[in-house]
């Protein structure tokens, strides 16, 4: 069987790959930064950390609540789908508010534009998956 062109969710898995070299690159950037702080930096990085292990726990709540939705097709409601997929983008829009209220100084604010960077480019890819998607819409799996 051959596969036909990207659907919208590969598109969208596509985007996830993407964020997620963004923040191996981010946590890499974090351990060199850690090496070579003082006493305060270390303590103001140990906050920053906490604050980035919190919004992790919060994607990763999100890529959750995607996973199922995609497993399951929304329930094949359209209507609770869209409400679904309307809820989960606004859920991640909290996660770029918090993302964008991070600590800005200057040994960190280049991690954080490229965390913001990661956190925007999943948000937009949320919000176009929102409103491309269709409840038994053949073309998001025509080709399996």
């Amino acid at each position: 069987m051959t596969l036909s062109g990207a659907t919208i969710f590969d598109v969208f898995d596509t985007q996830i790959s993407l964020v997620n070299v963004l923040r191996r690159t981010l946590r890499n950037d974090l351990d060199d930064a850690r090496t070579s702080l003082g006493e305060p930096g270390q303590e103001r990085l140990s906050k920053l950390l906490a604050q980035t292990r919190t919004l992790g726990q919060e994607w990763d709540d999100f890529h959750d609540s995607y996973d199922e939705g995609r497993r399951t097709n929304g329930g094949c409601e359209q209507g609770q789908a869209l409400d679904a997929l309307g809820q989960l983008a606004a859920d991640f829009g909290q996660t770029v508010d918090n993302v964008r209220a991070l600590p800005s100084g200057p040994l960190v604010r280049g991690m954080g534009e490229t965390l913001l960077q990661a956190a925007e480019l999943e948000q937009a890819a949320v919000h176009s998956l929102k409103e491309t998607w269709r409840s038994l819409d053949i073309s998001a799996i025509a080709r399996y």
